[in-house]
């Protein structure tokens, strides 16, 4: 509010015909309300309570593909994108490996091989994954899953949505769209199977407790104490992805995927039921 005050005292001194006039141009109470509400858009959108028009998106692989892989379900999540570039935002989308990846690192482990093969193996599944979501977008994506940053980074300036899987062996995908969100200097909005952020594991411990609000410091600590870099281990959102949050401050929801509804509010910056990190 205080910029809005600014604003109206600086115009109102400028005179004719360089300033607004406010005092001649703004002389009824409807036009002042008017004019007054729209600088407060204004500054809610420079002062942070306004949403960013560039956003990265994390998909977990689970939320995507249940183990029956349901087009429907699929293409619910590719209409939800498709709304977001109409509403004018540029799209990243970042897609992880869900229970398929983990069919194939349980596979590879039966069979003898180390951590190395098996981040490996699951960074190649989130690839096809993310290839699959790609069909599903349709002409409003990039034609194939991009595997560079600066690329990632042209290819939303052009107008079509990014589309990532896995990087790096044992940089998990929440990594990935961290770095995406850290590089295109946008909000973060992560989409798993649970409501957001416990203390623990709430599928396995009923006594978790639910976090509504986290400092990126509480985060980075919560993280390191259950990310046991692993392929496949479960914990919400892993070490390394919130010590990239944490050190650029990038404004980070993490929000199940009940409803797509809940989704889109987290990324306009409205309330929503999940975790805000930041």
């Amino acid at each position: 509010m205080d910029v809005v005050c600014s604003w109206l005292t600086v115009c109102s001194e400028l005179p004719h015909p360089y300033g607004w006039g406010l005092t001649e141009r703004l002389s009824n109470k409807i036009d002042l309300i008017i004019y007054i509400n729209y600088l407060i858009t204004i500054n809610e959108f420079f002062t942070g309570s306004g949403f960013l028009k560039n956003i990265v998106i994390s998909m977990g692989g689970s939320v995507l593909f249940n183990e029956n892989f349901e087009p429907e379900r699929i293409k619910k999540f590719a209409s939800m994108i498709a709304g977001l570039k109409k509403d004018g935002f540029e799209v990243g989308v970042v897609v992880g490996g869900g229970k398929m990846c983990g069919k194939y690192v349980d596979a590879a482990r039966g069979l003898g091989a180390n951590e190395f093969f098996c981040d490996d193996l699951g960074m190649k599944v989130t690839r096809v994954n993310a290839f699959l979501f790609i069909q599903a977008l349709g002409d409003i994506a990039s034609p194939q899953v991009v595997t560079d940053y600066f690329e990632a980074k042209k290819i939303m300036g052009s107008g079509k949505v990014t589309v990532m899987g896995g990087m790096l062996p044992s940089i998990t995908t929440d990594a990935v769209a961290a770095l995406l969100a850290e590089f295109v200097e946008s909000d973060l909005v992560n989409v798993t199977n649970v409501r957001g952020v416990y203390s623990d594991d709430p599928t396995k411990n009923s006594d978790a407790e639910f976090h509504k609000q986290m400092s990126f410091e509480e985060m980075v600590l919560l993280s390191s104490e259950k990310d046991s870099r692993r392929a496949r281990s479960n914990f919400v959102f892993d070490a390394i992805a919130s010590k990239i949050i944490a050190r650029s401050k990038v404004r980070t929801s993490i929000v199940g995927s009940d409803s797509v509804e809940n989704i889109l509010k987290a990324v306009k910056r409205k309330g929503f039921d999940g975790t805000l990190i930041g």
